[in-house]
């Protein structure tokens, strides 16, 4: 990541910066601002355990995955900071999502919130193979963000595997509680996300609610949402297979 930290954000991205779309533009935005975050969240689960983790291969590959999320959540704030130029503040729903990962931390076993961090670091590594897999056909107007994003992702890809094998060492991961901890996470994202991306969208539409419409009438493709809805749960769901291993699953 030392490359995408000398580089400046140059561009104005209060428009359709990611494919041209408004409204994937503003789902992205709203992504970038949770996810600082999910990885202070993970860092932290992963943080707790190695106190007790001995000098081990493992813990090495920890200490790597602090490292790097630490770094993506630096750069997320650079872009971040860009982003509110014309936004003017943070999404709505943010504050709630804060505070139930608070509200984890404080009345959670500590099993339990290494769950939630192996959840989300499943989802976030099946995404990102699934943009790596398109990487090539996406038009990102900001060299930045393109390389934030895709350094990202191979970092997700690189690391898919550390949470859950940390998860297995120190507590029994059954299929019940994968799925319990999929689920909260799930649903909690999809809040978030119902409440935030309107709320970028009208935002970046001059605050029209006329506008924000046609953006959502003119940016929906039924085709789009068809590969969505059968990419999905293909993405979410082998984590509760009885075999599930990051490894195997995620390329």
């Amino acid at each position: 990541m030392n490359r995408l930290e000398g580089m400046e954000m140059g561009e104005n991205l209060s428009g359709a910066w990611f494919e041209s779309n408004l409204l994937i533009t503003s789902l992205m935005e709203a992504i970038s601002f949770v996810t600082p975050m999910l990885e202070k969240f993970m860092v932290r689960a992963v943080a707790d355990e190695l106190r007790v983790q001995g000098n081990t291969e493992l813990r090495q590959r920890c200490l790597e995955f602090i490292r790097e999320e630490t770094t993506h959540s630096s750069m997320h704030g650079k872009l971040n900071t860009s982003l509110l130029k014309h936004l003017g503040r943070v999404p709505p729903g943010l504050a709630a999502i804060e505070a139930a990962m608070a509200y984890a931390r404080r009345r959670f076993e500590s099993s339990r919130c290494l769950g939630l961090s192996a959840a989300t670091e499943h989802l976030t590594a099946a995404v990102s193979g699934a943009y790596l897999v398109r990487e090539s056909g996406i038009h990102i107007q900001s060299p930045f963000v393109r390389s934030l994003f895709t350094q990202h992702a191979h970092d997700e890809i690189g690391h898919r595997s550390v949470v859950f094998d940390l998860w297995c060492v120190r507590w029994t991961a059954e299929r019940r509680q994968r799925a319990v901890s999929l689920l909260s996470v799930i649903v909690s994202l999809l809040f978030y996300l119902a409440v935030a991306v309107p709320w970028v969208l009208y935002r970046k539409t001059g605050n029209s609610v006329l506008k924000t419409l046609g953006a959502l009438f003119s940016c929906v493709r039924i085709s789009r949402l068809g590969e969505w809805l059968i990419t999905l749960p293909a993405l979410c769901f082998p984590f509760v297979r009885r075999d599930y291993h990051p490894d195997q699953t995620i390329p």
